[in-house]
């Protein structure tokens, strides 16, 4: 069956673009599937996944981060999040053998170069440690997050963020309702925050995961895009919201808003495109619908749902994963999210030499010319291969 069309996103247009670098410092989650996805799949009861941050660079306004992984010292996280990682019945496992501000140090970055850090939301594996980072760095947040979170722990026993986090810096809340200051912009459905004012990188106003959650997207060339999240498509690891009695997940895996009716899986998809760590590995529609005993429509509809006991305001989510479905199905737009493993492989053996797609070694702006898309957008169907 043929994707059903496409609907039209304009982008605005620039000349002014950004180089964007994706860093894996090492930190690695490894979580019970359950906690996150329905259905349950045989074979794919844990999720063991990397958390990574974006380095964007503008060629005469300087460097940001968005997302920060994982701190080193993971102890030292808010006391709401210590508790859950501490215990053994919840089954979450947690290694970070090195932090992103260890890993831009070691190549060369200095932490005072860094002007911004943007949190994609305020769950443990996207704060990282802003602490080690100069004064003069700003923290870019969503909008909501300073009543959502604030003070932070320990004057507020509840919040997932610390305090000190937050102390002795500026941290500036976006308002996606601009006043007659701003243009007001749109990224597909998404309202927009043109940051650098030149239309080379934006922050986009995406609902649902948690208070003030937000995605980046960098034009890597005139009309060549970068969608990076913490996303609708992430972790949520059971901090409460403020105010609420709720646990704030969303998506969890790329299978939540992959395939969908208007970027099916591809008649043509191949072994080698999924197998990466196993010769013997296959898979197919038919065997996938076998494993999750799903009778229609597995070539066209998410192979995974969010489950609901962990999930902050469904319908805003259900909303926001059709908008990261419709730019996922623009094929000038490259969405990577913070937890995608699959990957990897991918961009660690670029032209089948060195890594050349990863921080240090290189960038993803020639994603489009170099097929990057095609050959990572399938990858975690490894997940559900069969191996024989």
């Amino acid at each position: 069956m043929a994707p059903e069309i496409h609907p039209v996103l304009g982008f605005p247009e620039s000349t002014q673009t950004v180089s964007v670098s994706l860093i894996d410092c090492g930190a690695r989650l490894d979580l019970p599937a359950e906690h996150f996805l329905f259905p349950n799949i045989e074979g794919h009861e844990r999720l063991r996944v990397p958390s990574y941050s974006f380095l964007i660079t503008h060629p005469s306004k300087g460097r940001v981060l968005f997302d920060l992984s994982l701190r080193k010292d993971i102890q030292n996280v808010a006391l709401a999040v210590a508790d859950r990682i501490n215990n053994p019945s919840v089954g979450w496992k947690v290694s970070v053998p090195q932090d992103v501000p260890d890993t831009l140090i070691a190549n060369g970055i200095e932490l005072r170069e860094i002007k911004s850090i943007f949190w994609s939301h305020q769950h443990f594996e996207h704060i990282g440690d802003p602490c080690k980072f100069p004064s003069s760095t700003e923290l870019v947040v969503g909008p909501g997050f300073t009543e959502a979170y604030t003070p932070g722990y320990p004057d507020d026993p509840e919040s997932p963020v610390k305090a000190a986090d937050l102390k002795g810096r500026r941290v500036n809340e976006l308002d996606f309702d601009f006043d007659n200051s701003r243009e007001s912009i749109s990224i597909g459905r998404f309202k927009a925050f043109d940051w650098f004012e030149d239309g080379s990188f934006y922050l986009l106003d995406v609902p649902g995961h948690a208070a003030g959650h937000i995605c980046a997207f960098a034009r890597v060339k005139p009309d060549s895009f970068i969608l990076m999240g913490g996303v609708s498509v992430d972790w949520g690891f059971g901090c409460y919201d403020n105010g609420t009695n709720k646990l704030q997940d969303c998506a969890h895996h790329p299978g939540e808003f992959r395939p969908s009716k208007i970027a099916p899986i591809p008649k043509d998809l191949t072994p080698l495109h999924v197998a990466v760590h196993s010769k013997q590995a296959t898979v197919s529609p038919g065997n996938i619908s076998e494993k999750i005993n799903k009778e229609s429509d597995i070539e066209r509809a998410p192979i995974y749902k969010p489950a609901e006991m962990f999930t902050y305001e469904m319908p805003r989510h259900k909303w926001s994963l059709q908008g990261i479905q419709e730019l996922d199905a623009c094929e000038n737009v490259l969405v990577i999210i913070a937890h995608d493993g699959g990957i990897l492989p991918v961009l660690q053996q670029a032209n089948g030499k060195e890594p050349s797609y990863l921080f240090p070694r290189g960038e993803l702006n020639e994603w489009q010319d170099n097929g990057i898309k095609e050959a990572i957008k399938w990858q975690f169907l490894s997940d559900l291969a069969v191996r024989s």
